[in-house]
């Protein structure tokens, strides 16, 4: 299993990618919050702006058909599409991700 980071630009658009995302079988969850986020622009401009992040369990395989979900649904250029790897996880939760992503 691998835990992906993803940020989009609001709910609307998280619930879009989400349902994207169980729709075809690539994330067998994924929890959504809201988050403030602060960076450069490409002219060297600090913006802030309200996101929603989404935390994706999925399996690696997936995770290029995620990044094709995310740019085809979602609004941003370039997204944030970050993979976490993780190390322990229970039996019954890895074996109900086998199941439902394909």
């Amino acid at each position: 299993m691998v835990s992906l980071y993803i940020t989009c630009k609001n709910r609307e658009e998280g619930e879009k990618i989400a349902d994207a995302l169980i729709e075809q079988r690539a994330a067998g969850c994924i929890n959504m919050f809201p988050s403030q986020s602060v960076w450069r622009d490409d002219d060297g401009v600090v913006k802030r702006a309200d996101e929603m992040v989404l935390i994706v369990k999925t399996l690696e395989s997936r995770i290029p058909a995620i990044e094709e979900i995310v740019l085809s649904v979602g609004s941003y250029k370039a997204p944030c599409v970050a993979s976490t790897n993780v190390d322990r996880i229970n039996r019954e939760y890895k074996e109900w991700l086998g199941r439902v992503v394909v």
